[in-house]
Formats: structure tokens, C-alpha cells, sequence
């Protein structure tokens, strides 16, 4: 029994370590990659918040030539105690162009606003597990956060902030494949206050639009504090 289970654990590791190389090479081609990650001395998972599939909690930091990246690193992780899966088959990322959290430490990044709207998106994609399929069906999905720092002309009159999950941007893939299944590789965009209002009037329509005129201006998922609000019809 103990040699079945060596085994076993033999083989999650080596999963577990080629999925860790296959999504440092898929933020190699975007930018740099911070030697280090940030990780919390105390596991969310034991302070009440979901736990993500492996239990390991973990966010990448990437530098691109004029954007900041951070990135979850671990939601397609497999399942405790299963031999193969992509857990919830998706890892989240946030971008900025903000100058003075390109230039940030690395040890102050996860006191920021960007880290805050990561954060909450990796709880609500480890709590309910349906961000796969969401983004899958229908593209660009909508949410809504609370408790977020960021700027006030991003905050809507009840403190929330709006986001859009699934942007695409036309330099990067929007999925990776390890071991012939596809991992989605989402961003996470925060949006105006006007333009939540208009996609919580109209629904998917207004959603869609707003994504297509963030790529068509070229600004992608890319979160730019001082753009204006666009209009949507």
C-alpha cells in the first residue's frame, strides 16, 4: 500500500512541477517574471476564505515594457488527493499601466488596489468554480467588488467596482494547453462606474461592446486610472 501511494505521489509531483514550468513559459513570452512569488504567511484557505485546489496559494508578478502584471498562480492546479485535473481549469491576471506600481517593490504589491481586485476574483473563481465555463460560454463576463482601493472615478456610488473577466489582448493567448486540455487564462479589467450602470441596464449586449471598444482603442484588459468613461448604445 505504501508503494502504491509513493507512486502516486510520485506522479502528482511531477504534474504538480510541470504545470509550475508550463505557466512560468507562458508568462515568459509576455514580460519578466519576478523571481519570487507573493504568497500570504498564512494561508487564506485557514482564515475563512475558499481554498483553491491544491491548498497552495500563490500570485506571479510580471513586468512588462510599460504594464504591470499579477497573476494566480495555482487555481489549475490539480485537486488535493486526484491524479490528474486542471482544478478549476483557469488562472486569473490583473494589468495596469499605473507608473507607481510599475516601479512598486515587490513586497508592497499586495497592500495595492490591483491586488485587492485580484484577490477577490480568485475568491469568487475558488468559491464557486464556474469562471471556467463562464468565460468559455460566453467570452466577457461581468462582476461586481467591494472593498477595493482603487481610485475614486472607478468606485460606483455604493463603493463597489465594476470589472470585466475575459478581455482579450491581441498579443497574448487568451489559454494555455497543458497535457491537451485548455487552461484559460483570464484578465481581470476594472471598469467605470457609467459603464456598469449601462451593462447592468442592458445586459450582455452593453458588455460585449464595452470589451470591443477597449481592443479596438487598443487598451485591451490593460486598467488605465485616468481614461474616460466610453459611451455604450
Amino acid at each position: 500500500m505504501n508503494f502504491i501511494k509513493n507512486i502516486f505521489k510520485s506522479s502528482r509531483d511531477k504534474r504538480r512541477i510541470a504545470k509550475y514550468e508550463a505557466r512560468q513559459s507562458f508568462w515568459e513570452k509576455i514580460g519578466r517574471v519576478e523571481d519570487d512569488v507573493l504568497a500570504p504567511i498564512i494561508n487564506p484557505a485557514f482564515q475563512g476564505y475558499p481554498m483553491w485546489p491544491d491548498l497552495r496559494q500563490a500570485y506571479k508578478v510580471i513586468r512588462t515594457t510599460n504594464t504591470i502584471i499579477i497573476a494566480t498562480d495555482g487555481l489549475s492546479d490539480d485537486f488535493e488527493d486526484e491524479e490528474t485535473g486542471n482544478g478549476h481549469g483557469i488562472e486569473l491576471y490583473v494589468e495596469s499601466n499605473a507608473e507607481e506600481l510599475i516601479n512598486m517593490p515587490m513586497e508592497q504589491l499586495n497592500k495595492t488596489w490591483l491586488f485587492q481586485l485580484l484577490f477577490q476574483a480568485a475568491c469568487n473563481a475558488a468559491q464557486s468554480g464556474a469562471y471556467y465555463n463562464a468565460v468559455n460560454t460566453y467570452g466577457v463576463v461581468s462582476s461586481e467588488f467591494w472593498d477595493i482601493d482603487i481610485d475614486d472615478r472607478y468606485m460606483t456610488e455604493n463603493e463597489s467596482v465594476g470589472v470585466l473577466i475575459g478581455i482579450e489582448h491581441e498579443n497574448r493567448s487568451s489559454a494555455m494547453i497543458f497535457e491537451n486540455d485548455k487552461i484559460i487564462m483570464a484578465s481581470v479589467t476594472a471598469i467605470k462606474p457609467e459603464e456598469l450602470n449601462e451593462i447592468v441596464a442592458n445586459g450582455r449586449a452593453c458588455r460585449d461592446q464595452l470589451a470591443k471598444l477597449l481592443q479596438d482603442q487598443k487598451r485591451f484588459n490593460v486598467i488605465d486610472l485616468n481614461r474616460e468613461a466610453l459611451k455604450l448604445v
